[in-house]
């Protein structure tokens, strides 16, 4: 996936492209670890994925009892 090309079609704001860059190189992440590697507050890593969600370009999977977040193929 072509950050600048997501960016251009979707207007992405920054956040959105950082998690889907983290998520480019290491897919099915739990939110925690978004939020960690962004140094952004688990809050509003969870809105910003539900915006992602909602542009259908990440889904977030359940996976045992854990919820992993992954870029939609």
């Amino acid at each position: 996936v072509k950050s600048k090309d997501i960016l251009k079609r979707q207007l992405l704001t920054e956040n959105e492209l950082k998690i889907i860059e983290l998520l480019s190189k290491q897919d099915g992440l739990i939110q925690q670890s978004i939020a960690d590697h962004l140094e952004l507050q688990k809050s509003n890593v969870s809105k910003i994925i539900s915006k992602l969600c909602k542009k259908d370009l990440i889904e977030r999977k359940q996976v045992g009892k854990i919820q992993r977040i992954f870029l939609k193929r």
